[in-house]
């Protein structure tokens, strides 16, 4: 059996589809070499047809762990925790937030989060590769000649008159493309992985002002094989094809989005300011293929722009390390009480309207997922990193012995 075939992955979807999709996860989970193993969540809201849990049913019945989580079952969950159900809002994919809780409370390994119009390619090993996550990596890293590694130079990508492009993923600060001249060293180096950060083909997680001007299609990464992101570097986390260890999910809080920023809604950012928060290594590995939803562009642009503009300001926060610790519960208060303090000393904040409120009110929220997660973990303790740093130590102390 292949080393991590055995781990308990969980995988998070919320939708408004008539759940078709999950057909092709089912297909993956029949193909890995453990499926008794792998559980998906389908987090409803209020506009799911009822078709979609007539899918998920009709999967339990040919013997798959689907757990459809309709609304009621979610007020249920969330009853002891009256102040982040009134944080998560309906009609959005900030309903996610529920499956993260529930998986992690039933003891999932690995926690991964996927889009309703991610598709796995047919015959790929979609839930082996995530397995990765939680384990110790050995392979190549990346480089960049800044503090930023653009995942978009991983894929081979064409505009929409079939020239070759290189695009850069959702979320990477504009000031800081063309700059970075990201590429892999083919040097072995070891990493724990505590986010494993998958690819796309087809049409790929982009931003909507790239998307309207070169409309690029994917058609294949780089190279076949899986790197870690190098210390000190940062790139842009998204909830499409992203898989995250346990102990790191009080790092996880997918930010809520819908705050006016000088008047104008902040909107498609929510993932993205979630995954520079988590600050982990990540490493990408799965390749997963993207048959996209129906999008306005010039719509998701407006949504976009107050994030993108958040981005640029953020920049001196989010490449400042944060302080080594055991857990991913500290880091993460830490940095809350830092965007605190940056919503307060930054002249930018003090001057857009609604931009420091909405970092208070990130820090507030996040510091309360924080403890919703000891609380359903049962204590700080369950989510303790030791076990899998342990797992590094062993690592590189073989690696060590294996070089003498």
């Amino acid at each position: 059996m292949p080393a991590g075939s055995s781990r308990a992955l969980a995988l998070v979807v919320t939708t408004i589809s008539d759940g078709a999709f999950l057909r092709r996860y089912a297909a993956a989970v029949r193909t890995h070499s453990g499926p008794e193993q792998i559980r998906i969540y389908v987090v409803a809201d209020l506009n799911t047809p009822p078709e979609c849990a007539r899918v998920a049913d009709a999967l339990v019945s040919e013997g798959l762990d689907v757990r459809f989580l309709g609304v009621e079952r979610q007020r249920e969950f969330l009853r002891p925790f009256p102040e982040l159900e009134a944080l998560i809002r309906y009609r959005s994919d900030e309903r996610r937030n529920i499956g993260y809780l529930i998986a992690m409370q039933e003891e999932a390994d690995v926690v991964i989060s996927v889009d309703d119009d991610n598709v796995p390619l047919d015959g790929d090993s979609f839930f082996l590769e995530h397995a990765v996550t939680g384990r110790v990596f050995t392979g190549p890293s990346t480089a960049s000649q800044t503090r930023w590694f653009n995942l978009g130079s991983l894929l081979e990508s064409k505009d929409r008159h079939g020239a070759h492009v290189v695009i850069y993923p959702r979320g990477f600060p504009y000031a800081q493309r063309g700059l970075d001249d990201s590429s892999t060293v083919a040097a072995c180096d070891s990493g724990l992985v505590g986010i494993n950060v998958g690819l796309w083909s087809g049409d790929p997680d982009i931003d909507a002002a790239t998307r309207l001007v070169l409309a690029p299609n994917v058609s294949r990464p780089r190279a076949p094989q899986a790197w870690l992101l190098a210390p000190g570097l940062r790139s842009p986390i998204n909830t499409q094809n992203t898989g995250l260890v346990r102990e790191a999910m009080p790092a996880y809080w997918f930010v809520r989005m819908g705050a006016l920023l000088s008047g104008v809604g902040i909107g498609r950012f929510g993932d993205i300011f979630s995954g520079y928060f988590a600050q982990l290594a990540c490493e990408a590995s799965p390749w997963l293929h993207q048959d996209r939803n129906a999008h306005r562009l010039l719509t998701d642009l407006q949504m976009e722009l107050r994030g993108m503009d958040l981005i640029e300001d953020l920049i001196p926060l989010l490449e400042e390390p944060l302080l080594p610790a055991s857990n991913y519960l500290d880091p993460t208060r830490e940095l809350a009480e830092r965007l605190m303090r940056f919503s307060e000393t930054h002249a930018r904040f003090r001057s857009c309207p609604g931009a420091a409120e909405f970092l208070r009110d990130t820090a507030s929220s996040m510091k309360l997922w924080v403890s919703v997660c000891v609380a359903l973990a049962g204590g700080e303790a369950s989510l303790a990193a030791r076990r899998v740093r342990s797992e590094l130590q062993q690592a590189t102390a073989a690696q060590a012995h294996a070089l003498q």
